[in-house]
């Protein structure tokens, strides 16, 4: 498994392999909620793929990361404590590599995941170079993608075709705006875009009453997802959420 290249709170690590099961043939890709961009990176590479978020710092680090240098000595190595990276943080950057570690100590160094959005929110100190551990592959990857900043559903409209796959991750319910400053989702609309489309498309979302009365009518499959937190036998808790879709692939339920 290759691992997201930045932080993401949410992001479909745990349960990657439950929507590998999951994807269909197709020749091109859309992410219209990329987040982590972990699934995208995971899978085989499409004749055409494009990602969007409406995060600005989604859009900008995944921008950053086609244009990179892969020259190790072009990164700072020495960011290792709090105290650096504030400083590396306070100060100005004029070069891909210092703002590609910039965008990093956003996603990564917050608390439980948070993004850092002043020196005062930087709690823990990963290293962000370690992003070039998987940067020649990151940047392969995403060679000739379509890296967009757009409205969820103008990114569908835009790219439905029959041989289209849109996988899906919005905003859960609830979702604090902590962690998403764009998480107004109005999940009625979402379903009168998602019965109008030509492609085939998987939506990852908590399971409710609520979410799984307005999805009502696509195929949808019970996941469980383990969470970081443990019970007091040591077990790890369970989360339960839903993959909904509008395809059939035979004997890959759960």
């Amino acid at each position: 498994m290759i691992k997201a290249p930045y932080c993401r709170q949410g992001n479909k690590t745990p349960i990657l392999k439950d929507i590998m099961r999951y994807i269909p043939v197709h020749d091109v890709y859309v992410e219209p909620f990329v987040g982590s961009a972990v699934v995208f990176f995971n899978l085989p590479k499409a004749k055409m793929s494009v990602l969007n978020d409406l995060d600005d710092n989604v859009y900008n680090i995944l921008k950053l990361i086609k244009r990179a240098p892969l020259e190790i000595n072009k990164y700072r190595s020495d960011l290792i404590t709090v105290p650096k990276i504030k400083e590396f943080y306070n100060k100005k950057h004029h070069t891909v590599a210092d703002m590609l570690l910039y965008y990093k100590i956003i996603f990564c160094s917050g608390f439980n995941g948070t993004p850092v959005r002043q020196e005062k929110n930087i709690y823990n100190s990963p290293n962000p170079a370690k992003i070039l551990d998987n940067l020649k592959y990151y940047k392969s990857m995403l060679k000739g993608v379509k890296i967009t900043n757009s409205d969820y559903i103008d990114i569908i409209l835009k790219y439905d075709s029959p041989n289209t796959f849109f996988f899906l991750d919005p905003p859960y319910e609830n979702t604090s705006k902590d962690f998403y400053s764009n998480n107004l989702m109005d999940f009625n609309k979402m379903v009168e875009v998602l019965k109008s489309i030509k492609g085939m498309f998987l939506v990852t979302i908590n399971d409710s009453p609520y979410i799984r009365k307005i999805f009502k009518g696509f195929k949808i499959v019970p996941i469980d997802v383990p969470t970081s937190w443990r019970d007091k036998y040591g077990n790890h808790q369970i989360r339960k959420e839903l993959f909904i879709m509008n395809y059939t692939i035979s004997g890959r339920d759960p």
